[in-house]
């Protein structure tokens, strides 16, 4: 089993799958930058833009959640699909 196979076996989905990736860990750097102006904002006592950036912060982590979830179930039928390969091969 080696990486340059399992890229193989879908490479469109394994591409789709690493750009996911890279957008969930953009999001998840997104949403720790956004928790800096939620506090500036608690701070200043302007509650109607923290209420929004608390907003923003909730529907990006959902995003986030959401694309985690695909990534997981892209690389474990990535990764089956790949067994299946391999258990062709020896029989």
């Amino acid at each position: 089993m080696s990486f340059k196979g399992l890229y193989n076996v879908n490479k469109t989905r394994m591409i789709a799958l690493l750009c996911l990736e890279v957008l969930t860990s953009a999001l998840s750097i997104g949403v720790s930058y956004i928790n800096t102006y939620q506090i500036t904002a608690l701070k200043e006592r302007k509650l109607q833009q923290f209420f929004i950036l608390i907003s923003l912060s909730l529907s990006l982590l959902v995003l986030n959640y959401i694309g985690l979830n695909i990534c997981q179930y892209w690389i474990e039928a990535q990764i089956q699909q790949y067994n299946h390969q391999i258990g062709k091969s020896l029989f």
